[in-house]
């Protein structure tokens, strides 16, 4: 009994490290737009824990998972998940892709989840106001605004992530262009004369 245990306990050991070194590695290799939708990604994460409805009198004081919030927090944590496996991933996503047959771009993916996340922010926010009309104790807390902030900068790293999909489309095409214009009529000659093997 005490060895299955402990071989459980070393499969799970082994595979946390592995992802903790596989993100270790796609962390230091991301752009820094990339870096910015993660940012703003652990940072609605984090609001999800924050107090996002809150009553003083009868002593109530509910997360985003709270059932007076409604499913926000859990739309909100598939949107986040799902945006991280679109970062993180290049393979995975790829295969998503051709199975789904779908077609995106990993900056236009960034940018709907952010302004999902402002949205659903707020609709919680319309929600608990109107259960204000109600009780005038409930009050919204630091959560939803906290969640604001993180989906805008979700939108302006997904923003910066088209700006530098676009200029490495744009240096690519004119690296090409001035090397053909740069090489004389000789070396295009030669260029063309190698065998492909």
């Amino acid at each position: 009994m005490n060895y299955q245990n402990r071989v459980k306990s070393r499969i799970l050991k082994r595979n946390l490290v592995r992802i903790f070194e596989l993100v270790q590695f796609k962390g230091l290799h991301l752009r820094n737009s990339q870096k910015t939708i993660i940012a703003g990604c652990l940072i609605t994460f984090v609001s999800l824990f924050f107090t996002w409805i809150a009553s003083p009198e009868k002593g109530i004081s509910g997360n985003a998972f709270y059932n007076l919030v409604g499913n926000t927090g859990w739309l909100l944590l598939i949107i986040l998940l799902f945006l991280c496996f679109i970062i993180f991933s290049e393979r995975r996503k790829e295969k998503l892709k051709l199975w789904a047959n779908l077609h995106f771009s990993d900056d236009n993916v960034s940018i709907i989840g952010g302004i999902g996340i402002v949205l659903l922010s707020f609709n919680a926010l319309s929600y608990i106001i109107g259960l204000q009309s109600f009780s005038s104790d409930i009050l919204y807390g630091n959560g939803i605004v906290v969640s604001i902030i993180g989906g805008i900068i979700i939108i302006g790293g997904g923003i910066l992530l088209k700006h530098d999909i676009n200029n490495h489309k744009h240096q690519r095409i004119f690296s090409n262009y001035a090397s053909n214009e740069s090489s004389t009529p000789q070396e295009k000659e030669r260029a063309n004369m190698k065998l492909p093997f």
